[in-house]
């Protein structure tokens, strides 16, 4: 069970949007509100989530230590360059 909550509040010049899942991850995702509002941005943070996820069940992982993965890395990198794309072809 996800607890996507959307939108959570417009603030000036971004959009905050959160979950809150069952293993107490709290996921902020926040966009510029000059662009168009990301059409999917539910899947893009349950991705992310799932992303994440994933990288906590990697046995080398220390708990407690700062989290590094480079699959966590890419998984960002691809949506923040998947919104800019989208901000700047003006697509709603």
């Amino acid at each position: 069970m996800d607890m996507y909550f959307g939108l959570l509040f417009p603030i000036e010049d971004y959009r905050v949007y959160g979950m809150y899942s069952n293993n107490h991850n709290k996921l902020i995702v926040i966009c510029d509100s000059s662009g168009p509002e990301f059409p999917n941005i539910r899947e893009v943070i349950l991705s992310l989530h799932q992303t994440f996820i994933g990288a906590m069940q990697n046995p080398f992982q220390e708990l407690g230590k700062p989290l590094r993965s480079k699959r966590l890395d890419a998984a960002v990198a691809t949506v923040v360059n998947r919104q800019n794309q989208f901000a700047k072809r003006g697509n709603v």
